[in-house]
């Protein structure tokens, strides 16, 4: 933990001596511009990199809804099939129950 802060610590003030660098008098001018350029380029380049990795994101999301959604047909489809049956084999239950009874009946007369 405390290398870590240490660490820090250096980090800021390597930043803080580069500023007062580019911003002397002592550096010429195309250096700073130099500098400025590959700064910029280092800027862009992780910007590109973080709009890249937004957009697949973007992309996982769309992908996980569209999931989510086959899902919850394939789960109504079942539920829907499986209540189906349930009715088919209640009605055929009820018919071979109202046979028997009107063959007893036949049979009684």
């Amino acid at each position: 933990m405390h290398e870590k802060s240490k660490v820090q610590k250096n980090k800021i003030k390597i930043s803080k001596n580069q500023n007062q660098l580019i911003n002397s008098q002592e550096i010429p001018n195309e250096v700073k511009d130099k500098m400025i350029k590959k700064m910029t380029e280092m800027l862009a380049k992780s910007h590109i990199e973080l709009v890249d990795q937004q957009v697949e994101n973007y992309k996982l999301k769309k992908l996980l809804e569209i999931k989510e959604k086959e899902n919850q047909m394939l789960k109504n489809f079942l539920t829907e099939s499986s209540e189906k049956k349930y009715f088919k084999k209640e009605n055929f239950n009820a018919r071979k129950k109202r046979k028997i009874e009107e063959s007893d009946e036949d049979f009684e007369m």
